[in-house]
């Protein structure tokens, strides 16, 4: 079980603010949107601590960005339109592209990256410590489409038996 972040309860309610404020065409005060960049930067030194190797990012989304352009692997054209984005792009990744989708989130507490990758709504996990490996998974799976078969022999922490979803889980519309 992790444990509570101390600003967790504020930076809920400021993200939600956040979210609200954009629905409705509004902004949120200054003073606001400052503390949610300062508990941002709080969060991400947090989770730096945790992933030292994620330190010269300031998101996660970046973190890959740079890791498949150092690695030579070919990173989603996110610009395109072909691929959705969800959620927070700062503190885990989440891209879809209507039939494939890969979802990763760093866990600081644990020093690794929980990978949730998705075909047609069957879902496969893995971990791995190593931010070189889940930036090849995502590669991989979303712009070489290869198969969970291909993934596991390369990485066996990859399962390749469907995952038991037990209750709903995030989606992309």
């Amino acid at each position: 079980m992790r444990q509570k972040w101390e600003h967790e309860d504020e930076y809920t309610q400021l993200r939600a603010a956040l979210r609200k404020a954009k629905l409705e065409g509004k902004a949120l005060s200054q003073d606001l949107e400052m503390r949610l960049q300062e508990l941002d930067e709080r969060l991400w030194q947090e989770m730096v601590a945790g992933l030292p190797e994620l330190a010269p990012y300031r998101t996660i989304f970046e973190a890959f960005e740079k890791t498949t352009i150092r690695l030579s692997v070919p990173f989603p054209d996110i610009v395109s339109g072909n691929f959705k984005i969800g959620g927070d792009d700062k503190f885990f990744c989440n891209l879809s592209d209507g039939i494939r989708s890969i979802q990763i989130f760093p866990l600081e507490s644990r020093h690794y990256y929980d990978i949730e990758i998705y075909d047609e709504g069957v879902c496969y996990k893995g971990q791995t410590s190593s931010l070189e490996e889940a930036t090849i998974v995502l590669s991989r799976w979303l712009v070489e489409r290869c198969a969970i078969e291909e993934l596991h022999r390369q990485f066996p922490w990859m399962a390749d038996q469907p995952f038991k979803l037990s209750g709903p889980r995030m989606t992309l519309e």
